[in-house]
């Protein structure tokens, strides 16, 4: 994901029942950034939402998590 200046970051991972699986915040400064995140992590497989909010934008995207 890319940010055009420096904030914090939300993330929130859901499970398709809408259960929050995982939280945080974090700051990035400006630019292209990575995340990466263990299955572990999560204690579950299947369809999983992530949210992106920052400065009043927010973005859902799905992925899937296998055995």
């Amino acid at each position: 994901f890319a940010i055009p200046e420096a904030g914090d970051v939300k993330w929130t991972f859901t499970d398709i029942a809408g259960r929050t699986l995982k939280t945080w915040t974090q700051h990035y400064e400006v630019g292209s950034h990575e995340i990466r995140m263990e299955k572990a992590q999560f204690n579950t497989s299947g369809i999983i939402y992530y949210r992106l909010d920052y400065h009043g934008y927010s973005a859902v995207k799905k992925m899937i998590l296998m055995e």
